[in-house]
């Protein structure tokens, strides 16, 4: 989990890959929604182990990497996003009520599912 929305997340709230992100100064984002993921999973009853969680970090804060997930492709094609069934779940059952970063990552998602379903 901490890795899937890691990269996606990150790279959906900001529209760069990984190392677009990484070069603009934005890596704090990606594993910052890392930590988010895995507190989440974590009250759900899914604690992850800092090994796989520190390789979740590490890929998404890779300087030269060009990994674009999925979400980002959708959203630089204009096609419609997984925003809702992932993340809009995620947000939703979550125990902690105080916004972040996972949330921000979901308001993005929202604004491009509406200015899609306006045109």
């Amino acid at each position: 989990m901490g890795l899937h929305c890691g990269r996606g997340r990150a790279t959906g709230l900001v529209g760069g890959s990984v190392g677009e992100l990484v070069a603009a100064g934005g890596s704090w984002i990606a594993a910052q929604l890392v930590t988010e993921a895995a507190a989440f999973a974590a009250a759900q009853g899914f604690a992850q182990r800092e090994e796989p969680l520190a390789r979740a970090r590490g890929t998404v804060t890779e300087p030269d990497s060009e990994l674009v997930p999925s979400l980002l492709q959708d959203l630089r094609s204009g096609n419609r996003t997984e925003a809702e069934h992932v993340l809009g779940d995620l947000v939703a059952r979550r125990p902690d009520p105080t916004p972040g970063l996972l949330d921000a990552a979901l308001v993005r998602l929202r604004v491009h599912e509406a200015l899609r379903s306006a045109r």
